[in-house]
């Protein structure tokens, strides 16, 4: 086996240095992110408590230029929460994160 420098070691040797940034980190704030875009969205709309037709028109015109690339943001930050909570369900405490509970379908 070939031996690792220091400098190696450092970057590979603590294999569970990635759980905490992860845990901590990008987990929770990726749970957060989506969960706040989605309900400022559905506020925003039509029907919304916070629906001014105005606002949303602005809001629309303002987006316009980047929206292909906010939808990709948004698909992208799904499905890290996705893997990360099949990764968790399949090896538990590979992330060390509280899973969401469903309720059994009847």
């Amino acid at each position: 086996m070939r031996a690792m420098s220091s400098s190696s070691w450092s970057i590979t040797g603590d294999v569970g240095s990635c759980e905490i940034p992860l845990r901590f980190g990008v987990y929770p704030n990726l749970v957060k992110a989506l969960r706040l875009h989605s309900t400022f969205i559905a506020d925003c709309a039509p029907g919304g408590v916070l629906h001014d037709p105005e606002i949303r028109t602005y809001y629309q015109k303002q987006i316009q230029p980047v929206k292909a690339y906010q939808d990709q943001m948004i698909e992208a930050a799904a499905s890290i929460v996705a893997i990360m909570e099949a990764v968790e369900r399949t090896a538990s405490g590979t992330f060390g994160i509280e899973l969401p509970q469903f309720e059994p379908l009847e």
